[in-house]
């Protein structure tokens, strides 16, 4: 996994590369270089183990949800201050199946960086 701002770089060096291409009358290799930077765009705004994480969630699946989100550790440095919250609200979810304490504390905390929950806070 890529710090969140390397994702930026990486993405700036390929859209160089992709006006170069076009620049050489490479019209395909500039369109597909291109594409290629918006994935990594893609990823600065959504980061992949979370949506892996948001799957397993979906299958009920509490090992897999923790798994991936294992893999995401220095959230501060790796994600925006949205999917943070989103990274607290994940572990809030699956530690409310066993410790309710500790699953208060990410969910607060999770409310806390901006996450817009449409249920009551209670």
């Amino acid at each position: 996994m890529f710090h969140k701002n390397i994702k930026l770089v990486i993405a700036g060096l390929l859209a160089a590369w992709s006006v170069y291409q076009f620049s050489q009358v490479n019209i395909m290799n500039g369109i597909s270089i291109l594409l290629l930077a918006g994935i990594f765009v893609l990823l600065y705004f959504k980061n992949e183990f979370i949506l892996m994480a948001f799957l397993q969630l979906r299958k009920q699946n509490f090992e897999g949800t923790k798994k991936w989100l294992g893999y995401i550790k220095n959230p501060e440095a790796a994600l925006i201050t949205k999917q943070q919250g989103y990274y607290n609200y994940l572990h809030g979810i699956i530690l409310s199946q066993t410790n309710i304490t500790q699953a208060e504390k990410f969910l607060r905390k999770a409310v806390k960086l901006g996450l817009a929950m449409d249920h009551d806070l209670a």
